[in-house]
């Protein structure tokens, strides 16, 4: 199990180092380093790179990894919830410090390979993944606050600082996949839509191409004689008409009674 595992661990990391020619796809606009540690942690940007496509549209030509693979400030350390529902973590899980952006899937999957590697079947439920959510955005997790159960199920999973900002959330073995695996569908989503974008354009130039290539054939194909003939003619009836125009537009009825 733990090898499927660690199998499973690497996949996803190999896919999340994919590279194109000589850039990696995932890392924003770091595109010279791979985006993803071996332990699932994410090293690349959030900016990317676009490039324009048609009028006014543009699309990505890299991504960012951090939301693809649903990155979030992971605790690095152990923690569970006991029978009274209360979050029993590791010393220093109240320093932000020790919080490392990581991919949520492969930080459950590593929780369990701990946990069975250890003999500790029986914690599979009670284990929790911390992330630092940090609402006040001061960067720090504040002292002076304490667990609450949020959601009713009876188990003190958020702990909010003294003002009643959410500092950091506990998730379940399970709850951390299902995020990390939600963030992957999402994106994926949203790529697809720009791949049918660059293909619905791609076929809007096809169509243009060929229209211009009909258009330079029927000029180069064109009987230079019979042009040539017809110019000589329509020039030699516009100085007919010139001439015509000419001899008459001196008459008027006075002067023919002269």
């Amino acid at each position: 199990m733990v090898d499927y595992l660690r199998q499973v661990k690497s996949y996803i990391i190999g896919m999340a180092n994919t590279k194109i020619g000589d850039s990696y796809i995932f890392g924003g606009v770091k595109t010279n380093f791979k985006p993803f540690t071996e332990d699932g942690v994410y090293q690349g940007e959030e900016n990317v790179t676009t490039v324009p496509v048609a009028n006014g549209v543009e699309v990505p030509i890299n991504f960012n990894g951090g939301k693809i693979f649903g990155v979030k400030k992971v605790f690095s350390g152990f923690a569970e919830v006991d029978e009274s529902g209360n979050i029993n973590p590791d010393a220093g899980w109240d320093d932000s410090g020790n919080y490392e952006d990581v991919s949520m899937i492969i930080s459950a999957i590593d929780k369990v390979i701990d946990a069975i590697e250890n003999g500790n079947y029986e914690k599979l439920n009670s284990l929790r993944v911390l992330v630092f959510v940090d609402e006040d955005d001061d960067g720090v997790i504040d002292a002076g606050g304490s667990w609450e159960d949020t959601d009713g199920d009876g188990i003190k999973d958020t702990y909010k600082d003294g003002s009643g900002n959410v500092e950091v959330k506990a998730y379940s073995i399970l709850d951390a996949f299902d995020f990390g695996l939600k963030s992957l569908m999402e994106q994926r989503s949203i790529i697809g839509s720009q791949i049918e974008t660059v293909e619905n354009l791609k076929v809007q130039n096809e169509n243009l191409r060929l229209h211009y290539s009909q258009l330079i054939s029927e000029l180069e194909d064109a009987d230079y004689a019979q042009a040539i003939a017809e110019f000589q003619q329509a020039k030699t009836a516009y100085e007919a008409l010139l001439s015509a125009i000419q001899q008459t537009k001196d008459l008027s009825l006075l002067r023919f009674y002269r």
